[in-house]
C-alpha cells in the first residue's frame, strides 16, 4: 500500500537518532515514487527520503519533473560542500523505481529503470566531507506542484549487487539482508498500533504525520523471471525436475521442435524458440513430461528500430499504403554501416506509416545508432538516423 503525501502542504517528518549510530558509508536508499501529474512549467521535485543528520549532512533521493521530463536524482550535501546526480527516466505520471548508493566522500551512483525495464545508471563524484549522520527525514517536497505517492522505501546499510537491483525491481525488496543490515519500510507500509511504517523488527517506528494518507494507487510489481532470453538466441542448460521432455510450449506456442539436446534435468534449445515473439516481455515455457508439467516465466527481450519520420512524406503528402519498399538498416550513422536489415517487399499502411524493424537476429543492442534507408517502388528516397531499442 503506498502513501499519498500532499506536496507543501506539510513539514517534513524527522525522526531523530533513527539510527542510534551514524550511518557510514557505502548507504543505499531505494523507493517506488509516483507524481500525480507534469507540470505546465517550472520544476517538480520531492526529496522523498533523506537521511540527515548535524551540520546539513544528509543523503537523499528524489523524483521530480523539469521541462515535462520526469527524472530522479541523489543530492548529497556534507560540511564542505555537495553535489547532485540526476538521470531521466521515460514515464510520465507514473511509478518510478530509484536506487542511489553514496560509496564514499566522491561517487554517488543513481539507478532506475526505462519503460520496458532495462536499467538504466549513472555515477557522479562529489566532493565534499564524509557525512555520517543518525535522523531519518520523510519529505513531502522541497517544492512542487503535483501530489507525491511513495512506496516500497528501503534503506540498506550497504551496496546493492545488480541482483539485488533487479530483485528490487521485480518485488519491491531484497531477499538475503539481515535486520541489522536492512531497514525495510515497504512491504505493506503496516497500520498496527497506528504506526504508518511497522519497523518492529528493529524496534524502530514512525508515527504519521497529519495529512498522510494512505493510497490503493500502488505501483504494479512482477516477480523476478527464471530466465531472461534475447529473441534469436540459443537458450541452453534450462533446468527442471521432470523425465525425459516430451512437449514445450513458450507463450501457448509449441516449441518442442526446437530443442537442440536435452540431459537428465536440463534442456536446450535453438534461437527459433523464440520466432513467434514480436514484442520484448516475459511469456511462460511449459515443459512436460508425459505425466507432469512445469512452467517458468522468460523475460524476452526483442530489439528494434521505430521509425522517427512515421509518417513518411513527399511534398507535404503522407506516402500511404506503399508497397514494395525497399528498408535497409545498417549499423551507426554512416552509409556503409554494417546491415542489420535489409528487405525489399516492405509497405506503408494508410497514413503512411512505416513498421517497426525488428533487428534482434544482429548484433544490434540497445541505444545503438543505426542508419535507415528507404528506397519507394517510385523512386523517392528518405534517410534518416535512428536509435535501436526494445519493442
Amino acid at each position: 500500500m503506498s502513501v499519498k503525501v500532499l506536496q507543501n502542504a506539510l513539514a517534513p517528518l524527522v525522526v531523530s537518532n533513527f539510527f542510534g549510530t551514524a550511518v557510514e558509508q557505502p548507504i543505499t536508499i531505494a523507493m517506488y515514487a509516483k507524481q500525480s501529474e507534469v507540470p505546465t512549467s517550472g520544476l517538480a521535485a520531492a526529496s522523498v527520503v533523506m537521511i540527515g543528520g548535524p551540520a546539513d549532512n544528509y543523503y537523499s533521493l528524489e523524483i521530480g519533473y523539469g521541462s515535462g521530463i520526469q527524472f530522479v536524482q541523489a543530492a548529497e550535501k556534507g560540511t564542505g560542500s555537495g553535489g547532485n546526480n540526476s538521470m531521466n527516466v521515460d514515464r510520465v505520471a507514473e511509478w518510478v523505481p530509484a536506487i542511489s548508493t553514496s560509496l564514499g566522500t566522491s561517487d554517488t551512483k543513481l539507478y532506475s529503470t526505462d519503460a520496458l525495464g532495462a536499467e538504466l545508471s549513472s555515477a557522479s563524484g562529489n566532493t565534499r566531507s564524509k557525512a555520517a549522520p543518525t535522523d531519518l527525514r520523510l519529505f513531502p517536497a522541497a517544492w512542487g506542484y503535483s501530489d507525491l505517492y511513495v512506496s516500497h522505501v528501503f534503506i540498506y546499510r550497504g551496496s546493492l549487487t545488480p541482483a539485488e537491483r533487479q530483485e528490487f525491481y521485480d518485488s519491491g525488496s531484497v531477499s538475503g539482508l539481515t535486520p541489522d543490515a536492512a531497514f525495510d519500510m515497504s512491504i505493506d507500509w503496516a497500520t498496527t498500533g497506528g504506526q504508518i511504517l511497522d519497523l518492529s523488527g528493529n524496534d524502530r517506528h514512525i508515527t504519521p504525520v497529519a495529512g498522510w494518507t494512505y493510497s490503493a494507487d500502488n505501483p504494479t510489481l512482477t516477480a523476478a523471471v527464471d530466465y531472461t532470453q534475447r529473441k534469436g538466441s540459443t537458450f541452453d542448460g534450462v533446468t527442471h525436475t521432470l523425465g525425459t521432455i516430451t512437449t514445450a510450449t513458450l507463450n501457448g506456442v509449441t516449441v518442442f521442435d526446437h530443442v537442440s539436446s536435452q540431459a537428465a534435468g536440463t534442456i536446450s534449445f535453438t534461437g527459433a524458440i523464440t520466432d513467434e515473439i514480436t514484442t520484448s516481455g516475459v511469456v511462460d515455457l511449459v515443459l512436460g513430461d508425459g505425466t507432469s508439467t512445469e512452467t517458468y516465466t522468460m523475460q524476452v527481450n526483442v530489439y528494434g528500430v521505430v521509425p522517427s519520420n512515421n509518417p513518411a512524406q513527399k511534398d507535404g503528402a503522407a506516402l500511404a499504403s506503399l508497397t514494395g519498399v525497399q528498408v535497409r538498416i545498417t549499423n551507426g550513422t554512416s552509409l556503409n554501416g554494417v546491415q542489420r536489415f535489409y528487405s525489399a517487399t516492405e509497405a506503408t499502411d494508410a497514413s503512411g506509416n512505416f513498421a517497426t524493424y525488428d533487428v534482434s537476429s544482429s548484433v544490434a543492442a540497445a541505444a545503438d545508432p543505426v542508419l535507415m534507408q528507404v528506397l519507394t517502388a517510385a523512386g523517392d528516397s528518405i534517410t534518416s538516423t535512428e536509435t535501436v531499442g526494445l519493442i
